[in-house]
C-alpha cells in the first residue's frame, strides 16, 4: 500500500524471511560481517519513481574497548590500561592521540590471536618524553581480512607539580 512521507525505521540486519512450514524465527541474528548495500526504492503519488543506495561495511573483529584509569596521574610506574576483545585474528596498534587526532606515540602490538587482549601505556610520547597534561585518546586498531576498525577513548593525563611549582611562589 501507499505510505504517507515521512521517515521509516528499517531493521538491520533484516529479520530472516519465513520459510513455509516452519515456525517464525526468534530473536534477529546479528549483522555478518562483510559488505552490505542498503537500497530504497519509492514511487510517489504521480508515479514518479526513485531509488538510493549506501554501501557499508560491518566488522566485528574489535570491541568492548575500556582505559583505566580515566585520569592517568604520571608518576613512577603509572601506567593506563587498554582492554578489548578481538573476535578473530588481527595486526593491533595502540595509539595515543590528541582529541584533534594527531599521533602522539604508536606502540604495534604484532597478529593477535582472539579472546580478550590488553596493553599498556607508560604516559610517554615517541621521542621518550613524559605527555604534557591535557586530554588524550587511547585508540586501539585492528587489520585483518575484513578490513581496519578502531575504538577510541578518551584519557586525561595529570602531572604532579614540578619542585618548583610545590615550594609556590617567591621561593
Amino acid at each position: 500500500g501507499m505510505r504517507p512521507p515521512g521517515r521509516y525505521r528499517v531493521p538491520f540486519p533484516p529479520p530472516p524471511r519465513p520459510v513455509e512450514g516452519l515456525p517464525p524465527a526468534g530473536a534477529t541474528p546479528p549483522a555478518q560481517d562483510g559488505r552490505w548495500t542498503l537500497r530504497v526504492s519509492a514511487t510517489d503519488e504521480a508515479g514518479l519513481a526513485s531509488s538510493s543506495a549506501v554501501s557499508f561495511h560491518v566488522n566485528t573483529t574489535l570491541g568492548f574497548l575500556r582505559v583505566s584509569p580515566r585520569t592517568l596521574r604520571l608518576r613512577p610506574r603509572a601506567v593506563a590500561t587498554a582492554r578489548w576483545t578481538l573476535a578473530r585474528p588481527a595486526v593491533v596498534v595502540l595509539t595515543v592521540e590528541t582529541r584533534a587526532g594527531r599521533v602522539l606515540r604508536e606502540i604495534p602490538l604484532g597478529r593477535l590471536a582472539p579472546g580478550a587482549r590488553l596493553a599498556t601505556w607508560d604516559g610517554r610520547l615517541s621521542d621518550g618524553r613524559l605527555a604534557p597534561a591535557g586530554g588524550y585518546l587511547l585508540r586501539v586498531a585492528a587489520r585483518n581480512a575484513l578490513g581496519e576498525v578502531s575504538l577510541a577513548r578518551p584519557l586525561v593525563v595529570r602531572r604532579p607539580p614540578s619542585a618548583a611549582e610545590a615550594r609556590g611562589p617567591g621561593h
